[in-house]
């Protein structure tokens, strides 16, 4: 079964980014990108459904309006297990990454500007994660 990944993100360009450097990993990953939190919570309702929810969730730190703080408390109130909640950052303080993991991230990676550094080092640490929870639970 294939990984199933999440991006919210409201830069299309960015979403477009990793959607081709997924493509053209060896990597068998179903890869759904969205501009918004309302359209990410509404995805997430449909695939609970279907009983397919995403392994990872993607979110970029800087989305207009509502962010990965609301999406993740939502995630709790309706009980949707995401294993792997990741807020992408330009950078951040301490202080708000510690807040980010207290609303339920898992982990804040910095969003990588050039595409070569997309493909050597933040696709691998995904596959890495999830390929983890398949090995071990």
């Amino acid at each position: 079964m294939p990984a199933h990944i999440l991006q919210i993100d409201d830069n299309a360009a960015d979403i477009e980014l990793l959607r081709t450097a997924l493509e053209e990993s060896d990597w068998d990953v179903r890869f759904t990108g969205l501009d918004d939190v309302a359209k990410g919570r509404s995805y997430l309702m449909e695939q609970a459904g279907l009983k397919s929810l995403p392994n990872l969730i993607l979110v970029d730190q800087s989305l207009a309006g509502e962010g990965a703080d609301s999406l993740f408390a939502w995630l709790g109130e309706h009980e949707l297990a995401v294993p792997h909640r990741i807020v992408f950052t330009s950078g951040t303080s301490q202080r708000r990454r510690t807040d980010l993991e207290r609303s339920g991230a898992t982990a804040v990676f910095i969003k990588p500007t050039l595409y070569d550094d997309l493909v050597a080092v933040t696709v691998p640490k995904l596959r890495e994660l999830i390929d983890r929870d398949t090995v071990h639970g």
